[in-house]
């Protein structure tokens, strides 16, 4: 299928969201999702005050030295004195061009992540639509397997149809249960992973599946264990560190005087002249206002990755449980099912070998079967052991999640 009639599909596709509850509307489209995305996405904002940090610090670099005003006496005379510093050298247009090039560069950034945002919601939204479409087919194949599997027990209890078969068609209808057990989980994660783009609050931590609900610890306690993961401890610690800049800037605003002791030797009336003087920077040029704007925007900057590292860490985690659950359902589902509708499967096909009612092809090709399960079987399990790892992440939270 060519690219381009793929994404039309996509575009024209619509995703039923009001039963998930993470829209107030029935459906919404490519668009919608992509608007809702660059107006709220968490990396985006932080990159808006970024830009006007980055502006606030060029407006700072073409502030000009501030003069200064020195008292100077002795015991028969006063001096007053105003010095304003002069930049030679081209000091204060070479600091002008570092600084509206750091704001060019923070624009380019800015352009360049709102084209990722584009992507990636595209990209969602494809998974969105995939995971409703294969969901349905799932859930068709389901029902075509359980009306096959009524129909031959029919005939099986007629006597028009070998009970082998029945058997071998338990197996397929076990399957197709799982199948679409996971179908439905796998879509529900796919429209969380798209709605995290653009808000946090439908991100909740709940797995439903086809034929239970499995209750969870609530959503505000597991925030307030992922509240101290590492990660986030660090951009506590960095939001602190901007917060005593920012006390460290408005400080530096109130000028500090300076004291000055001299000493002066008349050698023609051989006087010797002790002088005390006084001086302070006056802050009519440069008052930091730029670098303070700047560091209360570094602040906000920090606020915002830290709201985008927490949004990860939940939708992260709340994949690790959807992850853990559907493996530990796969591997229950073989164990009392599966595994044992293909043994009882083998035993039939046996026992009508032995007893000539049927050949030796149809043996090994139930026992080829029965492998294949077993192989099954065993992969599953493996995968609910990474998916137990995947949760080792969030220790020691994971205790109080995994069944």
């Amino acid at each position: 299928m060519h690219p381009s009639f793929v994404w039309a599909i996509c575009a024209q596709f619509t995703i039923s969201l009001f039963t998930f509850g993470l829209c107030s509307e029935s459906v919404l489209s490519l668009e919608q999702a992509t608007q809702m995305a660059l107006q709220a996405h968490p990396g985006l904002q932080a990159s808006r005050l970024k830009q006007q940090a980055a502006d606030a610090r060029t407006r700072q670099a073409s502030a000009l030295l501030n003069p200064e005003f020195e008292f100077e006496g002795t015991d028969s005379e006063i001096e007053l004195t105003l010095t304003q510093p002069l930049e030679i050298g081209g000091n204060r247009a070479a600091r002008k061009k570092v600084a509206s090039l750091e704001a060019r560069a923070v624009s380019e950034q800015k352009r360049l992540l709102q084209l990722q945002i584009m992507r990636e919601t595209r990209r969602r939204y494809a998974d969105a639509v995939w995971a409703s479409q294969h969901e349905n087919l799932e859930q068709q194949q389901l029902l075509n397997a359980q009306d096959l599997y009524s129909a031959l027990e029919e005939r099986v209890h007629e006597g028009a149809a070998s009970p082998l078969l029945l058997a071998k068609l338990e197996v397929e209808v076990e399957k197709a249960k799982l199948s679409a057990s996971e179908a439905e989980r796998t879509k529900l994660l796919t429209l969380r992973r798209l709605s995290s783009l653009w808000t946090m609050d439908s991100v909740e931590i709940a797995v439903i599946s086809q034929n239970e609900k499995t209750e969870n610890p609530s959503r505000d306690s597991l925030l307030d264990a992922l509240l101290q993961h590492p990660s986030l401890k660090e951009l506590d610690t960095a939001r602190l560190r901007a917060e005593a800049e920012i006390e460290q800037i408005q400080a530096s605003r109130i000028p500090d005087p300076y004291l000055s002791v001299g000493w002066i030797q008349d050698q023609e009336e051989d006087v010797d002249t002790w002088k005390i003087g006084v001086g302070i920077p006056l802050p009519i040029w440069n008052r930091n206002q730029g670098s303070l704007e700047a560091a209360h925007l570094d602040a906000d900057v920090l606020a915002l990755s830290r709201e985008a590292k927490l949004r990860d860490l939940i939708l992260d985690l709340e994949e690790s449980i959807m992850a853990q659950q559907s493996a530990r359902t796969r591997v229950n589902v073989y164990q009392e099912r599966i595994l044992p509708a293909a043994e009882r499967s083998l035993k039939g096909a046996v026992e009508s070998y032995e007893e000539g009612r049927s050949d030796l092809r149809s043996l090994l090709e139930t026992r080829t079967s029965w492998l294949q399960t077993q192989r099954e079987a065993v992969d599953a399990q493996r995968t609910l052991d990474h998916a137990e790892a995947r949760l080792l992440m969030y220790h020691p939270i994971h205790p109080v999640i995994v069944e």
